[in-house]
């Protein structure tokens, strides 16, 4: 098949699902009896967060608040062996060092005022004053300046961020990077993440970022952070182009395989899929829905699943045009439908909706 008629028959599809969607919701708001009434709701925000995730983060909070340093160390000692998971298959690694160095415990860094992470520098910083030398005191310090420096650019896309804002991003990456120095990344999987993003933000080309995330991969195959990480890097907004998402959903089918390597194609396409324009994730990607279907049931079976992993999973059955998927999906959220996956309430109730509870 040529370029050219690839081109053409990816455009056919889109134009197809785009319609299919059009069709089916404008039947179903003209035959109301045949889809589920459901009035609007505007969803409690902490509603949507996963209690267990939440109550874990405030415990590590409050262990930094008091000063129980040791303790903290033998927690992040605990965890480096990634055998310990939150729901949806997150690392709760990751969410440690999260929990550290973010203003709050919800589930996204917040952008809104950067002034908000003064606090927990100055927590940190208290932690590093009784200890200099703690590994695990330099890693949530690390976390939370490259945090800071995203805040300082307030989260904006690379056309948005202005000269001043730049500035201030690339000086707080160069203090994050600085705290990570003579830390050795294999014994302390959160400075492999950090050392990646770092490489991402500083500028560094495709070819030495695919160099370090493989060498990272190898020695941690099942380190599903690191997979989502790169994936937000093949993004063909970053360094990625048509088909490296599925070439590297492809690639952790076999390394590391088996159930393991289901489970990763399954996060790359859900960590993506806010991030590829509709209808495209499973059309232009090289990502298919049957596999990351197949993922998605083992996760859900092996760590279970947040109402955020709920919201995601049907936002890609609505967008693979699976209709008993994504009303399956959509019955574990109902009203808790999460604004960061579905935009907002008009699509929500007027588009999605409308279209999952057809005919029920």
């Amino acid at each position: 098949m040529t370029k050219t008629t690839r081109i053409r028959l990816l455009l056919l599809l889109n134009i197809f699902a785009v319609a299919l969607l059009i069709v089916t919701t404008w039947i179903s708001r003209a035959h109301q009896p045949y889809f589920m009434t459901v009035p609007r709701v505007t969803p409690d925000p902490a509603a949507l967060l996963d209690p267990d995730a939440v109550s874990f983060c405030r415990d590590i909070r409050a262990g930094l608040a008091a000063g129980r340093y040791v303790q903290l160390d033998g927690t992040a000692a605990d965890l480096r062996t990634l055998k310990e998971h939150a729901k949806g298959g997150v690392e709760k690694l990751v969410m440690f060092y999260v929990g550290l160095a973010n203003p709050d415990c919800g589930s996204a860094p917040r952008c809104d005022d950067d002034a908000l992470y003064q606090p927990r520098l100055r927590a940190i910083q208290d932690w590093l004053d009784r200890t200099p030398h703690d590994i695990t005191a330099h890693v949530a310090m690390a976390q939370a300046w490259e945090a800071y420096a995203w805040a300082g650019r307030h989260c904006h896309k690379f056309k948005d961020v202005t000269f001043d804002e730049w500035q201030v991003f690339y000086d707080r990456v160069r203090i994050s990077r600085s705290y990570l120095a003579g830390i050795d990344s294999a014994a302390e999987p959160m400075a492999t993440l950090l050392q990646l993003e770092h490489l991402r933000d500083s500028g560094a080309g495709r070819a030495e970022i695919d160099a370090f995330y493989f060498a990272s991969h190898n020695a941690s195959p099942r380190f599903l952070a690191l997979v989502a990480l790169y994936a937000t890097m093949l993004d063909p907004s970053w360094y990625g182009k048509d088909g490296d998402l599925g070439w590297l959903a492809e690639s952790v089918l076999n390394n590391p395989g088996g159930e393991d390597g289901q489970i990763a194609y399954a996060i790359v396409a859900s960590t993506e899929s806010g991030q590829i324009p509709y209808p495209h994730l499973f059309l232009e990607t090289g990502l298919t829905w049957a596999r990351t279907k197949a993922g998605l049931d083992l996760i859900e079976k092996r760590y279970g699943n947040s109402n955020r992993d709920w919201n995601v999973d049907c936002y890609m059955a609505l967008v693979a045009i699976d209709r008993p998927a994504a009303l399956e999906y959509y019955r574990h959220f109902g009203q808790n439908w999460d604004p960061a996956i579905w935009n907002n309430a008009d699509y929500f109730y007027g588009q999605a909706l409308p279209w999952i509870t057809y005919g029920q």
